[in-house]
């Protein structure tokens, strides 16, 4: 096991990763935060129920590194949304950002959200590019949380996610203020959180502009 590293809430990300059946996928989700150039981050892995060997897989990376827990879901209802929050519930860090467990980050992908919300105090969230790739991240051919010129609630009124979930960093508290994830939900989480989000009056930016650093 690596160290333990004392992380200062003020500069840690917290990284929340809901998770069933993925044991041929996780690992490489973790690899891609152990990469990262940012080393003040935590990650939360909530296991939803799985029945086959991935956590036996986190357990190990746990093991390794200390900066990566495993938690499981003790209680309902089943689903992402449970796991999301649980993470939040047990998180240490300022920030949070929320992964699914066949996500990778870009190696930049945490200094540079982590730096935005540094540069400007009144941000609630922050909203960065995403790539969409099918196999490998060299295939990647679909940018997503694009900006089209129309208002970002008027997209989400109809089901355009402009603000995928994966794609949004946020301060810890602003995300416990708008209510956490629906756990009531399975499908649309994403457009619901950030419905309530905007019409609470959170306060956010866009980063299109720079590099997608999430796949």
């Amino acid at each position: 096991m690596t160290t333990p590293l004392e992380l200062s809430p003020q500069s840690t990300v917290t990284i929340c990763i809901p998770s069933y059946n993925r044991e041929d996928l996780v690992g490489k989700t973790l690899d891609s935060i152990l990469a990262q150039t940012w080393p003040a981050w935590e990650a939360i892995v909530v296991d939803d129920g799985s029945t086959d060997a991935s956590m036996a897989v986190v357990s190990e990376y746990a093991r390794r590194d200390s900066r990566i827990r495993l938690l499981k879901r003790g209680r309902g209802p089943k689903g992402a949304c449970t796991c999301r929050n649980i993470a939040v519930e047990h998180a240490v860090g300022r920030y949070v950002l929320f992964l699914d467990n066949d996500d990778l980050l870009a190696p930049f992908a945490l200094a540079q959200r982590v730096q935005v919300l540094d540069d400007n105090s009144r941000l609630d969230f922050a909203i960065f590019p995403m790539l969409l790739f099918r196999g490998e991240p060299a295939s990647a051919d679909r940018q997503w949380n694009i900006d089209t010129g129309e208002d970002d609630l008027i997209r989400l009124l109809k089901l355009d996610p402009n603000c995928q979930g994966t794609g949004t960093l946020w301060r810890r508290d602003s995300f416990v203020r708008v209510g956490g994830w629906d756990e009531t939900l399975h499908v649309w989480q994403d457009i619901e959180l950030h419905l309530r989000a905007f019409t609470s009056g959170c306060q956010y930016t866009k980063r299109l502009d720079l590099p997608p650093d999430t796949y």
